[in-house]
């Protein structure tokens, strides 16, 4: 986010409100989703397919302020998720709630470290409209993954 408003939007003194905007919203957005835990299978498709429409958005943007609005969007959208899906798999497999949750935890330590690894390699080769287009097709298909456990879930 910071390098994105530094060096391809040129704003160095904007660059560290843009991790700040999503962080903030990102607290605000898993506090507030706690209360409307009812409607997390809704929330997690929303903010998957949000997200992701942020990203393709966030690549095209030449603006400052437009770049700032869309991360703090993408901290309210991207917020929800992790915890509401640790949530619903706990409530699954209540006998094995370490378990599940360290496999969360593992599989999202493993996507915080790989993702700006490949963002940057892609950056490194192409540009950062591309990096972040990737990065929107990983969002678009965890909400198809989602989806697609959802659906196999009421088949059954």
């Amino acid at each position: 986010a910071d390098l994105f408003i530094s060096i391809e939007l040129g704003n160095d003194d904007a660059a560290a409100l843009s991790i700040s905007f999503f962080w903030i919203a990102m607290a605000i957005s898993r506090f507030a989703a706690g209360f409307l835990y009812k409607y997390e299978k809704f929330i997690v498709k929303m903010g998957f397919n949000i997200c992701g429409l942020l990203l393709i958005l966030l690549s095209f943007t030449n603006d400052v302020t437009i770049a700032l609005i869309i991360y703090f969007l993408m901290g309210v959208f991207c917020g929800p998720i992790w915890p509401l899906l640790a949530g619903m798999i706990n409530r699954k497999y209540k006998k094995n709630t370490g378990l599940v949750t360290g496999l969360i935890l593992i599989a999202g330590g493993i996507g915080g470290m790989v993702s700006p690894y490949i963002v940057g390699k892609i950056n490194d080769v192409s540009n950062m409209t591309t990096a972040f287009l990737f990065t929107s097709v990983f969002a678009l298909a965890g909400m198809a993954m989602f989806a697609a456990v959802q659906k196999k879930n009421t088949d059954k």
